[in-house]
């Protein structure tokens, strides 16, 4: 129907209401008088009590106060139909048109003219449709309405008139909404699928509930389709309401019933399956979370697949035969998971349905039961084994008696079969007494007993044969146990025959080594260095008191004390050499000494092999012997080798070595040395007035002299007699200025040796004798660079200076030049 028509039909019943629609909300500028007999309100309501008029719109009808208020100008009337709840609590049906535009300088403005739709209804005026209309309303069973586009009833089925209070003919109905004649709960749901016709959607269609006149509650299938005009405008509705409270209540009762079903099919604990073909038609959760595939993933799944053994399937598929007379049932099926993992359930089988061939089967998950069986099992088949293969005697013992033994025990004690040993008395195992002279029946009472109180104890015990009588020793292990509800003793006895043997002759080698060890002219030891650092001396023979003044008790807890004793000039490379032999598992050797704080000195000589030790400690064993002894006579032979023994200078050995450094030292660094052979003036009548003593002592004498004169890193040698030699090392690069520093040395000799000796002679019994001696030297030098002349001929030309200067009158200092020349330099 056209805009223009529908606003003819306008009539005095109209309420007209102006609004100004601003953001914060809108302001009520005009209200119909009509405003009363339309809502049950007054015009103050809205303007002075501040009553908002969007408020009373229904709220399934929200979207349209919406686009009431909505800032945006409709300037063509627009037709919206919508409820409101009047004064009276009561919803109404409304036809509003509206209109939006903007005026200066209010702003947008709102004009809606609002009708009850009542007052708009429409009747039937086509002839041959009210006559199709009659005849259907008066041979139907359905519920079957006309409305108008305003909701109101332009036509209903005299069946209606059971749902609807207050009305006795169909016709009362007509120019009514469904808030007139229904409780407002079923209208606005009537109303909402009314909304989805008169927005365009072809059928609308809900169960709806229904409440008749004598209050019982129905069902029904309502179905609403729109009626359009020649201008395809939709300008009402058509509806069919077919009664199925018969088949809703029906429905109810079947899913009460499977849910009642359902709780006990969906339980978490059985697995549930229908079964058509030995294919799955359906799971519950409890089955699928079991088997660990989805619900879908099972379905049309044979069963095949689930079984890990094809014997089985074939079990329970010859059984299928029995499935309608007994039903099936099977314990401890292997079954296969979507993981891979195997369980064990117990299943059971019944016909649902013969002639489609379904079946139920609830399944039991026994997997813990089944793995705690075979666990079992399988200890008991390891103790059977162990007890069987124990080549130590084992033995039950109860309160009456042997209970059981495995053949070792057969073997040991001397008896022919189990049977017959179970019938011995525990006393007849050992001799009457044991080794510690208690008496073996009350002490083994003791054993048992301790054994019982503690859980298990073990002793050792003298056992004796039956079939010979021989006793021997025995390690014992007593542990209890509960079997079959009773407390037993199982009883574990190892023949320890050989091993006692092997003990005394272990303690017999013990004692053979520890008196050698003892006997040894040094300390013999273990040491052991652990993984963190920490070390100590497991064992030491006494010995160590001696040798580190620390006695083995202390060493065993730790080597601190020893290592302080190192002397502090090798206790650095006592530790290197230490850790070379535990790095490589060589051999230790070293010589070292050790200070105590009585200034006491001792060389010691340290040789052990090492070896690897538990949790990554290395282990040492060796002997340290005192070599001081050694030290000293290897100095003193040393000393007589390369020292003169008068006046412990260099001798000519010594001299010659020195020579050739200074020489290699004087090629690599380009410095001159100097040789210096000198000859004592006038010391032949000293020898001759006094003695050798006498000439003894200004020998040595001299020698002092001499070394005062020199550097560290210079030589004085006694070649022999009264001739001696003085080598100067690492002077000037310079020839020239390392000559000076030759003759500045030289000459002070000269000029200290001439000076007056005083010599002492102590001759026993007698007051010491003191000679007055006048001596001088005669020196010869020469200079040398690198290996420019050999030793002997760097000898042979400062011997030929020393000659040069003895016989230009002696007390003179001599340089050698060149080939058969020489240079005085000096004279006294």
């Amino acid at each position: 129907m056209a805009i223009n028509s529908l606003l003819n039909k306008l009539t005095s019943h109209s309420v007209n209401m102006q609004f100004l629609l601003l953001e914060s909300g809108e302001q009520v500028l005009h209200i119909g008088s009509g405003i009363r007999d339309l809502l049950g309100y007054d015009e103050k309501d809205f303007i002075e009590s501040g009553l908002n008029f969007s408020d009373l719109i229904h709220p399934d009808d929200q979207d349209i106060a919406k686009k009431l208020v909505a800032l945006k100008s409709q300037t063509i009337p627009k037709i919206v139909n919508f409820r409101c709840r009047k004064a009276n609590g009561k919803i109404v049906c409304l036809q509003g048109c509206y209109q939006k535009h903007y005026e200066k300088p209010i702003g947008l403005k709102l004009i809606l003219q609002l009708t009850d739709a009542k007052r708009l209804n429409q009747y039937l005026d086509d002839p041959i449709l009210l006559s199709n209309f009659t005849t259907m309303m008066e041979n139907s069973d359905d519920y079957i309405y006309f409305k108008d586009r305003n909701h109101v009833f332009t036509g209903a089925s005299q069946t209606l008139v059971s749902l609807t209070d207050p009305s006795e003919h169909w016709s009362d109905l007509i120019g009514r909404t469904d808030y007139d004649v229904f409780p407002e709960e079923y209208a606005d749901a009537y109303y909402r699928l009314e909304k989805q016709v008169f927005s365009g959607v072809p059928v609308a269609n809900e169960i709806q509930k229904t409440l008749d006149n004598q209050g019982n509650t129905g069902w029904v299938d309502n179905r609403k389709y729109p009626i359009f005009d020649n201008n395809n405008e939709i300008i009402g509705l058509f509806g069919i309401a077919r009664d199925i409270t018969e088949s809703v209540n029906n429905q109810k009762k079947v899913e009460q019933l499977l849910a009642e079903k359902k709780a006990i099919l969906e339980t978490s604990l059985v697995g549930f399956s229908t079964l058509q073909n030995r294919k799955i038609t359906w799971v519950n959760s409890a089955l699928a979370k079991l088997l660990g595939y989805s619900k879908n993933e099972l379905i049309d799944m044979p069963t095949r697949l689930l079984y890990v053994y094809e014997e089985d399937y074939k079990k329970v598929g010859a059984a299928y035969a029995e499935l309608n007379a007994q039903g099936i049932l099977q314990s401890e099926v292997e079954y296969l998971c979507k993981d891979g993992s195997h369980i064990w359930v117990n299943f059971s089988g019944t016909i649902l349905d013969e002639e489609q061939g379904t079946s139920l089967w609830s399944l039991v998950d026994v997997t813990k039961s089944k793995q705690s069986e075979l666990a079992l099992k399988e200890s008991e088949m390891r103790f059977r084994t162990l007890f069987e293969s124990n080549s130590d005697a084992v033995m039950l013992l109860g309160d009456s008696g042997f209970l059981n033994c495995n053949q070792a025990t057969l073997k040991i004690f001397g008896c022919s079969t189990v049977e017959g040993f179970c019938t011995r008395a525990l006393t007849e195992l050992s001799p009457p007494v044991q080794p510690c002279g208690a008496d073996s029946t009350e002490l083994a009472k003791d054993q048992i007993a301790q054994a019982k109180q503690q859980g298990s104890h073990r002793f050792e015990w003298l056992h004796k044969r039956l079939d010979s009588g021989q006793t021997f020793p025995a390690e014992v292990l007593l542990t209890t146990m509960i079997l079959d509800g009773k407390q037993v003793v199982q009883g574990v006895v190892r023949d320890i025959t050989e091993r006692k043997q092997v003990e005394i002759e272990r303690n017999e080698a013990l004692n053979r080594l520890q008196k050698i060890s003892q006997s040894v002219p040094g300390m013999v030891y273990q040491f052991r260095l652990n993984a963190d650092g920490s070390s100590c001396f497991p064992y030491a023979t006494p010995a160590i008191l001696a040798i580190f003044r620390v006695t083995p008790e202390q060493a065993e807890k730790s080597s601190d004390k020893v290592f302080a004793a190192i002397h502090p000039e090798d206790f650095e490379q006592v530790l290197v050499s230490i850790n070379e032999s535990k790095e490589t598992l060589s051999p230790w050797h070293e010589e070292f000494r050790v200070q105590f704080p009585d200034g006491t000195v001792t060389w010691l000589l340290g040789n052990s092999l090492p070896e690897e030790g538990e949790q990554g400690a290395v282990i040492w064993h060796g002997l340290v012997t005192d070599i001081t002894e050694r030290k000293e006579m290897e100095a003193q032979i040393h000393q007589l080798a390369f020292y003169d023994e008068l006046t412990s200078l260099a001798n000519r050995r010594l001299l010659n070595d020195r020579l050739n450094l200074a020489m290699s030292s004087s090629k690599r660094t380009g410095q001159y040395g100097a040789v210096m052979i000198l000859d004592l003036d006038n010391f032949k009548p000293l020898n001759d007035r006094h003695g050798h003593l006498v000439g003894d002592l200004l020998l040595i004498e001299v020698a002092n002299r001499l070394l005062s004169c020199v550097r560290e890193i210079d030589t004085v040698a006694r070649f022999g007699g009264d001739e001696f030699v003085v080598m100067l090392n690492g002077l000037d690069s310079d020839k020239a200025v390392s000559t000076l520093q030759a003759k500045t040395v030289a000459e002070k000799i000269c000029s200290l040796l001439a000076k007056t000796y005083l010599l002492v002679v102590s001759e026993g019994g007698s007051d010491d004798m003191a000679v007055e001696h006048h001596c001088t030297a005669s020196i010869g030098v020469v200079m040398f660079l690198s290996h420019e002349g050999s030793k002997a001929e760097v000898l042979s030309r400062a011997d030929s200076a020393m000659y040069q200067a003895k016989g230009a009158g002696r007390n003179q200092v001599w340089f050698y030049q060149s080939k058969n020349s020489v240079t005085r330099n000096s004279k006294e």
